[in-house]
């Protein structure tokens, strides 16, 4: 009758399919369990004798019981049990045997029933991991899996517990292949594939034929080794026959085998042809003693590529650049992995491009790890956010590949690298984190047009990470028409950063409008710098509305205004972050403060108090939200011309009021307000070329009243 072959991967091959385990031992307080081997069986293995005596070599294997923290003594009992599927041989226990683990009788053995043996201590065993006995075990299997006896302790100073004995696999063999390898369509090779006996003489002793069979539009390319180890050593070869889909196999076991045997079929080829269906290819391996079993043997891939991260998405500090000091190895991305699903992906000697965020520059590239691949860089382009590359492979190519990256001071957020080209290489991965160096806190104080030395609130300056705010000057640079009155109180609050002076100076056309503190020592751990006291005066032409200051100095180490120096540097970016210092409450001559806005959906008339104004594009509803270009939501809530940025790179639209900083990316349900994530139901949008956005959000975090009346379709902004 045919026996089933059982079909596993190497790795649960070595969890118990080869050679029998080595000794397991147990320890508990009171007593030592020595499991000597747990061999793999047939899951119906027997013990059972047709005839004569039983001796130790019958035995699955064998249990040692030591004494340890206690001995045992006469009359002594405890108990072993099995679990469903695995039983006693009666007649091994006939009677009350005795077995000794010396010369001298120690426990009389008792059959009780098919799950359970009883043991009776015939002599004093001291404690101090001495043995009590060497208990050999004959039983019958009929079931899969790890076997298990459990002790139970009755009377005796024993400690319970169950231990494994043995594993019982179905089938009469397993087979395994050392390594499943992705194909694609041609020849290719096959790892080696291994066919072991699950118990002695599983395969038989007659003459074997053992039949390997692969799916359709895949064939065998040519006649491969077959060896014989183990139990199997010298059996005969008679024949190995390719043919199309099927492998055939014969070969006449060698008599009296003691051991498990294997079969190893080595230097496989198949050939695949272009019309194979992608996934797994699977043989279906069948034999005289075998029925039909399932072996995945090899992937076929389609051609491609995969891009993948070796490590963590590290943290690039924005504005550090190697020529200001900075380790060049604090500016470098994750490593990016790129890898033939099969071989000839990648069109050898085509271009394969790299590219950036436009607020990114590469300072250097580096490549590792090649295999079956070789490089040439083609460059970079103008703004140095791309880099090209041609790539030669022989075989399945796989490499390595990171950069070195210069972020522009004032930009944070994900850098993405976005990989195309016509080498076949095609992706995209977000390979770093840029964040800003420090961070800014100002509660913006309410201020009037024509008072001069009107006090601020309390400037903290944090650092993100330490030496963040480098040796040089720290600098807060107002607008032109803004001055500082005199020079605040600076001091360092936390962290170890030292500031030697502190000063005032003048900046585009300004007068006193720039704060200056000259740092003699850069931090070891992140610092906070408290600015208080500080005074400003307006000149007539501030308009109503924040008053935004930049913060800048030496910290920023990539930037330019040297036409030389462009290469990995940005042209006149000198500050770190804007932020919102004042707001001016009072009008300048000529100037009047935010009113009551009615919007109409549809309708590209709109009004502002009592005055009717033309918009050039008209509200509407989408998905239960009413969305405006962002002129005129900033308009409706107060934000002037000069507090509405855009950036076309990330696509994210940034207003300023007051103490409030408000952004939206273009698709994003995501609102920030001062860097706090808001979630939306709504995203921006970019609508025929405008920018739209979701007029209640931007003007509730903005702080002002917004109405919808759904009789007359319209929204009110005060």
């Amino acid at each position: 009758m045919n026996k089933s072959l059982k079909v596993m991967t190497s790795a649960a091959l070595l969890a118990g399919v080869v050679a029998p385990v080595a000794v397991t031992t147990v320890d508990a307080a009171n007593s030592k369990v020595i499991v000597e081997k747990t061999p793999t069986v047939a899951k119906d293995y027997d013990s059972t004798k047709a005839s004569g005596s039983y001796q130790n070599s019958d035995a699955i294997t064998h249990v040692v019981f030591q004494t340890d923290d206690a001995g045992v003594y006469t009359g002594d009992r405890f108990r072993l049990t099995l679990p469903d599927g695995v039983k006693f041989v009666e007649e091994a226990y006939d009677g009350a045997r005795a077995y000794a683990f010396t010369t001298q009788d120690k426990v009389q053995v008792k059959y009780v029933s098919e799950q359970t043996l009883e043991l009776e201590i015939t002599d004093n065993v001291a404690s101090g991991k001495q043995n009590i006995v060497r208990l050999p075990l004959f039983v019958e299997v009929d079931t899969t899996g790890e076997l298990k006896f459990t002790v139970d302790p009755l009377d005796s100073s024993l400690t319970a517990g169950t231990y494994t004995f043995a594993v019982a696999q179905g089938g009469s063999a397993t087979a395994t292949i050392e390594k499943v390898s992705s194909v694609g369509s041609g020849v290719s090779p096959l790892s080696v594939i291994r066919i072991d006996e699950n118990a002695v003489n599983a395969l038989g002793k007659d003459q074997q034929t053992i039949t390997l069979k692969l799916p359709n539009n895949v064939e065998w390319n040519n006649t491969p080794t077959v060896e014989f180890t183990g139990g199997l050593t010298g059996s005969t070869l008679v024949s190995v026959t390719p043919s199309g889909r099927t492998l055939t196999i014969k070969f006449d076991p060698t008599d009296n085998r003691t051991a498990r045997g294997s079969i190893f079929i080595k230097n496989a080829e198949i050939d695949v042809d272009e019309d194979a269906k992608f996934g797994e290819i699977v043989v279906d391996i069948t034999g005289t003693e075998v029925d039909s079993q399932d072996l995945v043997v090899a992937e076929y891939a389609d051609y491609g590529v995969s891009i993948t991260l070796e490590n963590e998405v590290p943290e690039i500090v924005a504005g550090a650049h190697p020529d200001g000091g900075a380790d060049k190895d604090d500016l470098v991305t994750a490593k990016i992995k790129i890898k033939e699903n099969v071989a000839d992906s990648i069109a050898s000697g085509r271009e394969t491009k790299v590219e950036f965020p436009s607020w990114v520059k590469i300072i250097d590239v580096k490549t590792s790890d090649e295999k079956n691949v070789s490089f040439s860089k083609t460059g970079f382009n103008k703004d140095k956010n791309e880099f090209k590359f041609t790539a030669t492979t022989s075989g399945k190519a796989e490499f390595v590949v990171k950069f070195y990256l210069s972020v522009q001071a004032d930009k944070a957020g994900d850098i993405t690298a976005k990989i195309s080209g016509r080498a076949g290489i095609e992706g995209e991965a977000v390979v770093a984190k840029a964040i800003a160096p420090v961070s800014v806190e100002v509660k913006a104080a309410d201020l009037q047009i024509g008072q001069k030395d009107q006090t601020l609130a309390d400037i903290i300056i944090t650092e993100n990470v330490k030496e963040a705010i480098k040796d040089g000057k720290l600098k807060i640079t107002l607008p032109s028409n803004v001055s500082f009155s005199e020079e605040p109180t600076v001091e360092v609050v936390e962290g170890n950063i030292e500031i030697d002076d502190v000063a005032l100076a003048d900046y585009d056309n300004g007068d006193d409008n720039v704060l200056e503190l000259k740092v003699k020592g850069e931090s070891t751990k992140p610092s906070k710098i408290k600015i208080s006291g500080a005074k400003i005066t307006l000149d007539r032409t501030v308009p109503v509305g924040p008053i935004v200051a930049k913060l800048g100095g030496d910290l920023v180490q990539n930037t330019t205004d040297d036409a030389v120096d462009y290469d990995t540097k940005f042209e006149d970016k000198d500050f770190v972050s804007k932020f919102v210092i004042a707001n001016v409450v009072t009008p300048a001559p000529g100037q009047s403060v935010a009113q009551e806005v009615k919007f109409t959906i549809g309708s590209t008339t709109y009004t502002v108090g009592d005055e009717e104004k033309t918009m050039d594009v008209a509200p509407f509803v989408e998905g239960g939200r009413a969305y405006m270009p962002i002129r005129y939501v900033a308009e409706a809530v107060g934000v002037s011309k000069d507090s509405i940025f855009w950036d076309q790179a990330t696509q994210t639209a940034t207003l300023i009021k007051g103490d409030r900083v408000v952004q939206l990316t273009a698709g994003s349900k995501s609102l920030k307000i001062n860097g706090a994530s808001i979630a939306m139901d709504a995203a921006a949008q970019v609508k025929d070329g405008r920018v739209v956005l979701p007029i209640r959000f931007v003007g509730q975090a903005l702080g002002a009243n917004v109405d919808w009346n759904q009789a007359d379709q319209t929204v009110t902004v005060k």
